[in-house]
């Protein structure tokens, strides 16, 4: 009896480009990522995520994620990130990256509150008094 072997035929077609991509600044350390999932014939296994920061770098890659969302954090306060994603499957096809969302970090609270200082000196020159006058 002769044996035989049947292999499928390798999987070259790629995910689908991920949709929708949204980026929303949560903190003012913290970028939060969502973005339609992609389709793949035979499944999406991660996403891949990159992340620029200004208009002159070029996208650095920052982590993945098995799903439709993903949360940047240790960013630094009232800093413009711009990202985007791409699907990976099984065999390594890649989809085309979605378009580029940005999302400029919170203010730290520090800055939000800070307003003017006032300091008030004695006849002789020492500080009697310091006012914080919020904005």
């Amino acid at each position: 009896m002769d044996a035989f072997t049947c292999n499928p035929p390798p999987d070259t077609q790629p995910p689908t480009t991920p949709a929708d991509l949204i980026a929303t600044a949560v903190s003012s350390g913290q970028i939060d990522l969502s973005w339609t999932v992609s389709t793949d014939n035979v499944g999406v296994v991660e996403y891949r995520v990159e992340r620029r920061q200004g208009a002159c770098s070029r996208f650095a890659p920052i982590g993945t994620a098995p799903g439709g969302s993903f949360s940047d954090t240790g960013l630094n306060a009232s800093t413009t990130y711009s990202y985007r994603v791409r699907a990976a499957d099984a065999a390594s096809n890649l989809s085309c990256y979605s378009r580029a969302a940005s999302a400029t970090t919170q203010a730290t609270e520090a800055a939000r509150t800070a307003g003017h200082v006032t300091y008030e000196y004695d006849s002789f020159g020492r500080l009697e008094q310091v006012t914080v006058v919020p904005q």
